[in-house]
């Protein structure tokens, strides 16, 4: 079965013409909503200076005078315990481990296409392609276009986080479970990590027996799968067998002739239910650890999987890391900050000495505020581009001049955005720093009465 499928829609001008219209209303919520996403954002607070107000205090011992006090605490990030996965992974020396369960799936992708025909009519080609991939959502069927031969299974085995309840960094204690801690690495898993990885026990050899010499030959064998049993003891064994094999015979009377069990297929039931739980063990769950990355489960391999199969990956983050804590002392433990001034919570370890924690929080403040500019910006764009969407849907009729009319608004359209959205940045960085906001209000009055005292001395 093709696992490509292609559609076709068309729209006339009537269609085109009301979803522009109601595209206008779309662009009018983007581009109100443009003003309150630059506004709010040069309105957040930048952790890196509430961090530099903590006290610092050395991991050596706990400072008593410290406590009640924001502080900062540099060391190595440690626990005593150890946990585990309780499915997968035995119990081991970490602060953090997160378990990333992924099934090979069918993942629906879509590609679409629009060409404009004279007399403003749109034709869309839409191009629906299935591929064969990791995902840790695979979506049912049901939501696909093309469910027939693209059937999922449900993913039951779900992702997982599991922390130590306790760490320390020198004297000072702290929670790992409320604290933001630095991400962990991939697992590499070993036998000694992986629940029950024992190498497998030797088979247990069954040789063929003829029918007249199997009750003979089988105590030997028994006798060996019984820990050492006495030769005599196995002998007494199979006389006893003899003779209730002789006494079932005689019981034929209407009745179905009982199979015998002796004590030779006792032992080999024994050793193969060993053996079964030994494989068990050695694969949590049907789990199979096929590289020092992956725990497998299903009918093909980690190179060729199958759909339906299913690898699990682990992160953790191991105790050693040197890192710098913020946060608030409470006695010899340190646990979350707020600040009422400027509010805004804190709680947080970063990699490395005092000062590069606070330019790690500088850096990552401005990334997020120029991300948020843009989308601001882009917000704006487009909206006052589609107050437009009516003309161009009419323009449309000559498939040219609706594409021409669109790159012309486009371009119109952007050093208006580019303007608005930079005096709102501007007026909102004034307003949200009380210096700032204090020094333009002095300006502000101080040009009016000089243009007052001007106007009055050319009076």
């Amino acid at each position: 079965m093709s696992d490509q499928f292609t559609s076709v829609s068309e729209q006339g001008l009537g269609s085109n013409l009301m979803e522009s219209i109601k595209g206008v209303a779309v662009g009018a919520l983007l581009f109100f909503f443009s003003f309150g996403v630059l506004w709010c954002n040069e309105g957040r607070v930048d952790l890196s200076e509430v961090a530099k107000k903590s006290v610092a205090v050395s991991p050596a011992s706990v400072d008593a005078s410290a406590s009640g006090k924001f502080v900062s605490v540099t060391g190595e990030l440690k626990t005593d315990e150890k946990i585990g996965d309780p499915e997968f992974l035995n119990p081991g020396n970490y602060l953090r481990l997160d378990r990333q369960v992924q099934m090979f799936a069918w993942v629906e992708k879509k590609e679409s296409r629009t060409e404009k025909k004279a007399g403003g009519k749109k034709v869309t080609t839409t191009t629906i392609t299935y591929l064969k991939d990791w995902t840790s959502n695979p979506k049912p069927p049901r939501e696909f276009e093309e469910p027939k031969g693209h059937e999922n299974l449900e993913l039951t085995l779900k992702g997982e986080h599991f922390a130590a309840q306790k760490a320390n960094i020198g004297a000072y204690s702290l929670n790992p479970t409320e604290a933001s801690l630095p991400s962990g690495e991939t697992l590499k898993l070993t036998d000694d990590i992986v629940k029950g990885a024992t190498p497998e026990p030797a088979a247990v050899e069954e040789k063929p027996a003829d029918a007249a010499g199997a009750d003979a030959a089988a105590p030997a064998d028994a006798a060996k799968a019984d820990d050492g049993a006495k030769a005599d003891d196995a002998a007494a064994a199979a006389d006893d067998d003899s003779k209730a094999a002789k006494k079932a015979k005689k019981k034929r009377h209407g009745r179905a002739k009982k199979k015998l069990v002796t004590t030779a297929t006792r032992a080999n039931t024994a050793a193969a239910e060993r053996k079964a739980d030994a494989i068990a063990r050695r694969k949590p769950a049907n789990f199979v650890r096929v590289s020092d990355t992956y725990l497998f489960k299903g009918e093909g391999t980690i190179a060729s999987p199958a759909i339906g199969d299913v690898r699990v990956s682990f992160t953790a983050l191991k105790p050693g890391m040197q890192v710098t804590l913020f946060g608030l002392l409470e006695g010899s433990e340190v646990k979350a900050y707020f600040s009422k001034k400027d509010d805004v919570s804190l709680f947080r370890a970063l990699p490395g000495a005092r000062d590069e924690a606070i330019s790690s929080l500088a850096s990552e403040h401005k990334t997020i505020g120029w991300l948020l500019r843009l989308l601001g910006f882009g917000m704006m764009w487009f909206g006052l581009m589609m107050f437009f969407g009516p003309i161009n849907a009419l323009l449309d009729i000559i498939p040219f001049l609706g594409s021409a009319g669109r790159f012309l608004i486009g371009i119109a359209m952007f050093p208006i955005a580019l303007i608005l959205s930079s005096v709102t940045i501007l007026i909102s960085i004034i307003a949200h720093s009380p210096i700032l906001l204090v020094l333009f209000l002095a300006a502000l009055i101080g040009g009016g009465y000089f243009l007052y005292q001007k106007k009055k001395k050319g009076a």
